[in-house]
């Protein structure tokens, strides 16, 4: 379906189940209706203008699936905000407002299940595996590895829907947290604070081994003395499984990866047992792909002119990101809702 006849049919989906905005005489917006939980109606009248801050729409599946497939169907479960319905964007876009074309989402390395399940859309049977992220050997559900496992977050999870089934066996060894040391990760993938001196984690080890205990008691996290006997506790081909392992410990002796060219300082043997192996694919957090604005967070039409009255700051507004999160630049994300949110407020306030 194509991205026009996709955002039409959102518009004839009921313009937006809890929010429809309103206009003057003038087509300024002057104000909006609200349904609340129990469907009654509370009509807000607006002197300066509305600001929608409502967030994406990660959390309408219909409209997730429609307009980034590639993500829907790359995941395993999302951690938004049951919120992120997309309601804000489809009110404006019934005004005229203008969407971003090209859908974006932040998807991270860390949606896990049982090695029965798989991505069924069922976001409610998922784990998260916060070391997901981390650089180990990643191999597909034929026991062979397909990336370079030094890569941003959704990388290996794009990687991953090129392979059968769309997703990976995350392995490593009961040297997890020296290897995480050695790995020194940023942003939200870190665990052990920078050797540099820096303080800043976001998990800490004795939260992750909490973590890791739920998964585990869950039968998300596979356990086994040999490599063979984890091939089998997570559906993989025990020989092909057991091959591709013995490559990798060669390749991390020589210190090169001679087949997908992971950095020297990541590539680190798993030859201490037991072996732990997790099913993988991506979770979601937001959708990034939001209303056109322009530089004073006012809401533009598929002109490029201002509706009037109407602003959008944070993931309900587009025009900053394309495709994907950048998320190595640590903070861009909530650093750019913060700044619009900050400036709205004051032309708003100066108004």
């Amino acid at each position: 379906m194509e991205l026009d006849a996709m955002i039409q049919e959102y518009l004839e989906y009921g313009m937006s189940r809890q929010l429809k905005l309103e206009q003057d005489a003038d087509g300024r917006v002057s104000g909006a209706l609200v349904r609340r939980a129990d469907k009654s109606i509370v009509r807000f009248k607006a002197s300066k203008g509305v600001l929608l801050t409502t967030g994406g729409y990660v959390c309408d599946k219909k409209m997730f699936a429609a307009l980034n497939p590639v993500a829907y169907t790359s995941c395993l479960g999302s951690d938004a905000s049951a919120l992120d319905t997309g309601d804000g964007i489809r009110a404006a876009m019934w005004l005229g407002a203008a969407k971003d074309a090209d859908a974006t989402a932040m998807i991270f390395d860390r949606g896990s299940t049982t090695p029965d399940q798989g991505i069924d859309g069922n976001w409610e049977k998922s784990g998260y595996f916060h070391l997901g992220s981390q650089p180990w050997l990643k191999v597909n559900v034929n026991g062979e590895r397909f990336c370079n496992e030094s890569v941003p977050y959704d990388f290996i999870v794009h990687a991953a829907s090129l392979q059968p089934q769309r997703v990976y066996n995350t392995i490593y060894d009961s040297n997890w947290m020296e290897h995480i040391e050695k790995f020194q990760q940023i942003g939200c993938a870190r665990i052990i604070p920078s050797k540099s001196g820096g303080k800043l984690q976001i998990f800490s080890p004795q939260a992750e081994m909490g973590l890791l205990g739920a998964l585990e008691q869950a039968g998300i996290i596979q356990k086994a003395d040999t490599f063979e006997e984890l091939a089998e506790k997570l559906g993989m081909p025990a020989d092909a499984f057991a091959a591709t392992v013995a490559r990798y410990n060669e390749l991390c002796a020589k210190g090169v990866d001679e087949d997908f060219g992971k950095e020297a300082t990541r590539m680190v043997a798993l030859d201490k047992p037991p072996y732990y192996g997790v099913r993988q694919a991506g979770t979601v957090l937001c959708t990034l792909d939001g209303l056109r604005i322009n530089t004073r967070m006012e809401v533009l039409d598929g002109e490029g002119n201002v509706i009037p009255g109407l602003y959008a700051a944070g993931d309900c507004s587009g025009g900053f990101f394309a495709h994907n999160y950048p998320e190595y630049i640590v903070g861009v994300a909530i650093g750019r809702t913060l700044t619009e949110a900050y400036l709205v407020g004051g032309q708003l306030a100066q108004a």
